[in-house]
């Protein structure tokens, strides 16, 4: 892991018993981004999923949605802002329905990208999905890319 990514996850395993931790993350990444705003793609990332994570985990999916659709659009091709903004739909749901259908929206949105970097494991994500959901896996995602 860098420096400061273990610190961001360490609060998040804090807030999964005390939401007062989720707000120290949000605070934490977005002062990191702050000071550091030239940080590598891969780095950038991370934050941004943390700061996606904590809004999330504190009710404020709105922003946690802002937060995911600038990241996946910044960073299109890299698949782990998709993965991230996707899993919240239903694998980490916090109690709430599951939402089949937005997460297999969000994967898809990153499997159509030609130069996606890591097109595996957003193709074992929707075999995840699509067997909890219930329904077989699109042909789209059987073919390949």
């Amino acid at each position: 892991m860098w420096p400061g990514v273990d610190l961001a996850f360490e609060l998040h395993n804090a807030g999964l018993d005390n939401p007062a931790y989720a707000e120290k993350r949000l605070a934490y990444v977005r002062a990191f981004l702050s000071r550091f705003p030239k940080e590598d793609a891969d780095r950038y990332l991370e934050f941004r999923r943390a700061e996606g994570e904590a809004l999330w985990a504190l009710g404020r999916v709105a922003e946690a949605e802002a937060v995911y659709q600038a990241l996946t659009e910044k960073l299109s091709d890299m698949a782990w802002g998709s993965i991230g903004w996707s899993d919240h739909y239903y694998l980490f749901t916090g109690g709430k329905p599951k939402n089949y259908e937005r997460a297999a929206a969000i994967l898809r949105q990153a499997w159509e990208r030609p130069n996606l970097d890591d097109r595996e494991s957003v193709a074992e994500r929707l075999k995840t999905l699509y067997k909890a959901w219930g329904r077989p896996l699109p042909s789209w995602v059987k073919g390949g890319r």
